[in-house]
């Protein structure tokens, strides 16, 4: 089993993530279960129990990821609902929702990460005889490279409508790079397939925590990279069409969680966007 670098590794990143996820299933109002997640951070050997939610900015991240896995969760379900049959997770990281949503069992899964993520994920779900309700397929990639080609590889098809999922993976990559991402991704994109993504927005440049959480991230070797300025242009120019555009602040006041940073300043710092594919 391979260990995850502390620093310099953007899939250390995961292991927090995968943290926090594991603490939000402990509680009585927990916004999502993630059974998996505890397995996942213990294995991993990285000192995450450090981070205490007493600081502002773990507590920030922690609400943050709270209810973007819970707007993420919502919407994927109903795409499902509403016929996709594909969930295609680009930088899945220790995600493990082909194990815990609980969707149909002809819903097949696509997972892309970097080959020692899955060295490291996959012993740990068999020793934890975890059970996928569908196909899942787990598919060595890196994104800036050929990935889709691997990704049809792997029994991906293009012609089945999909639900992509871009989570936490757009901040560490350039403009350039995601723009190249999206493209790809759409031109593989069947009709009724539905576009998810979480990134930085504009007022992240700014905000005083966000440069401080960015200052932090720079010192651990994954800076911030980009943000989007734009959705509705950004997706619109590839044949999306939004159906839902928020910020993680305000999706989270909805469901009664707030994410103790400021937008009234500097406008909003992390969008949380749902689109469809145009006909």
């Amino acid at each position: 089993m391979s260990a995850f670098n502390a620093t310099g590794d953007v899939s250390s990143t995961s292991v927090l993530i995968a943290h926090f996820r594991a603490l939000e299933s402990t509680r009585d109002d927990a916004l999502f279960e993630d059974p998996l997640a505890s397995a996942l951070v213990e294995a991993s050997g990285l000192p995450v129990g450090q981070a205490k939610l007493e600081h502002v900015i773990t507590s920030r991240v922690y609400e943050s990821v709270a209810a973007r896995t819970r707007y993420l969760d919502d919407r994927i379900e109903a795409a499902v609902s509403r016929g996709a049959r594909q969930v295609v997770l680009p930088a899945a990281g220790l995600d493990t929702r082909a194990y815990r949503l609980g969707l149909p069992d002809d819903v097949a899964f696509f997972e892309v990460d970097l080959e020692n993520v899955f060295a490291f994920k996959e012993p740990v779900l068999e020793q934890s005889n975890a059970k996928a309700t569908g196909p899942r397929s787990v598919v060595p990639a890196d994104l800036t490279g050929d990935w889709v080609t691997q990704l049809t590889a792997a029994g991906f098809d293009a012609d089945v409508p999909t639900v992509w999922v871009l989570e936490g993976i757009l901040m560490y990559l350039t403009d350039e790079q995601n723009d190249q991402i999206l493209d790809e991704l759409s031109a593989v994109s069947a009709p009724g397939s539905e576009l998810l993504f979480v990134s930085f927005a504009p007022g992240m440049i700014a905000e005083e925590q966000t440069k401080e959480l960015a200052g932090m991230a720079t010192a651990a070797g994954i800076g911030f990279k980009s943000h989007v300025a734009d959705p509705v242009a950004w997706v619109g120019a590839r044949g999306w069409v939004i159906a839902d555009q928020t910020t993680i602040k305000e999706f989270g006041a909805t469901i009664g969680r707030d994410v103790p940073y400021d937008e009234a300043q500097f406008g909003p710092v992390t969008w949380l966007v749902h689109a469809i594919r145009a006909e």
